[in-house]
């Protein structure tokens, strides 16, 4: 597929689905991390290299020394502390946004990905030599479309789960001014959220949350 068929789709899953979540400052945030490579946690008493970055349930630590102490289950707990730090940011890009980025861009993709929009109508191509084309049914387009969508939702519950169990769903409401955070929720003495389990509707997509 030629990069300029996908860009645009790119451009839209990060405006349309990560944006109205995440916001323009933690974005930018995550623009600025440098290309980090995250390894699986060691195992077997196998020691860890200091300064390398390692995966254990979806959360990125940084080995702080050459340990064969294992890779903290959740966050670093004190007794962790000279040997692992955890990098929350790397976790939120590398095991949540990431992913969640690509699945939608390639959901909003797909919806045109083989199809030839002309006057007549929307069409597939059966021999691009020959030059013909034949309509594709309803029901091929939509159990496809439905087969892409749901890794996508899911994907996106993910990442806000993640965002809610760290805190970081916190944001300035662009008409008042005042800090507020999703459902019931209000900003702690820290300025974020308090973790929940509300669930959010998903809304339709291209509409900001």
């Amino acid at each position: 597929i030629e990069p300029l068929q996908v860009a645009a789709f790119i451009v839209q899953a990060r405006q349309f689905d990560l944006l109205p979540i995440l916001g323009h400052e933690t974005l930018e945030a995550l623009d600025a991390l440098p290309a980090t490579p995250v390894l699986p946690a060691p195992a077997g008493g196998v020691a860890a290299v200091a300064g390398t970055y390692y995966v254990r349930r979806e959360r990125v630590y940084r080995a702080l020394s050459a340990t064969t102490d294992p890779v903290p289950v959740l966050r670093a707990e004190p007794a962790d502390e000279d040997n692992w730090h955890y990098e929350q940011m790397l976790t939120l890009w590398s095991q949540y946004v990431r992913p969640c980025w690509v699945q939608q861009a390639f959901s909003r993709f797909l919806t045109t990905h083989g199809l030839n929009i002309t006057k007549a109508g929307i069409t597939v191509p059966i021999d691009r030599q020959q030059g013909t084309y034949e309509r594709p049914s309803a029901a091929q387009l939509a159990t496809l479309q439905a087969a892409v969508d749901t890794p996508a939702d899911v994907l996106l519950s993910r990442l806000t789960r993640f965002l809610r169990a760290e805190g970081l769903l916190y944001f300035t409401d662009p008409t008042t001014g005042a800090g507020r955070c999703w459902g019931t929720e209000t900003p702690n003495a820290g300025g974020h959220c308090a973790a929940t389990t509300t669930r959010h509707r998903r809304p339709v997509r291209g509409i900001n949350r």
